[in-house]
């Protein structure tokens, strides 16, 4: 039995804009040994990221977009595929995001990064388990899901991001994958939607 270890990092990949912010990556893999014969798999990741910085932008002037909002009442039973409304806008910088309707639009061309955080309450009644997602247009980009394992009156917080290249105009939004769940809001910031352009 051989468990297995791990190679050495590669090289940083190199930073993807000529302006502003991005993210970069390394990886790594389980072939320093190969695990054989049962032998345990490599724990821990085999990607690192980190951002990355053109500070000298040559003349160009990139559009800040920003926005942060959150729910200030609890969700007594969500709607399967409808934006949720996070009517608690602390930052929109840019005006991308319209706290009517829940929906991010993207004033211009660039590379963002969007976040969700969901806190659900369980219940017989309102389930055990959640299923969210962040939308760009009709697609699926990310999901995440709140569990609370079979326990009642209990909860549970799922988060994700997820970084999008988009053109101006297409929209992003967050939406319940099935009706009748129970969100928190009203526990300042516990349920809140992000975004960001890094170029």
């Amino acid at each position: 039995m051989t468990d297995g270890g791990w190679s050495d990092w590669s090289s940083w990949n190199m930073c993807p804009v000529t302006c502003g912010v991005s993210m970069v990556t390394r990886s790594r893999s389980c072939d320093n040994p190969a695990p054989r014969m049962f032998g345990r798999q490599c724990m821990g990741n085999d990607k690192e990221w980190k951002t990355c910085e053109v500070l000298k932008c040559q003349g160009q002037s990139m559009q800040k977009v920003a926005f942060y909002a959150s729910i200030k009442v609890d969700i007594d039973g969500t709607s399967a595929n409808k934006p949720f409304v996070f009517n608690n806008v602390i930052t929109n910088v840019g005006g991308g995001y319209d706290p009517s309707t829940g929906v991010f639009t993207a004033p211009t061309d660039g590379l963002f990064v969007f976040s969700l955080t969901v806190r659900q309450w369980s219940s017989s009644s309102k389930g055990n388990e959640g299923h969210f997602s962040i939308k760009k247009g009709d697609i699926v980009v990310m999901r995440v899901y709140p569990d609370m394992h079979s326990k009642d009156h209990e909860f549970d917080t799922a988060s994700g991001t997820t970084v999008l290249e988009l053109s101006k105009e297409d929209t992003v939004y967050a939406v319940a994958d099935n009706s009748g769940k129970y969100i928190e809001g009203s526990e300042g910031f516990s349920t809140y939607f992000s975004g960001y352009r890094i170029g």
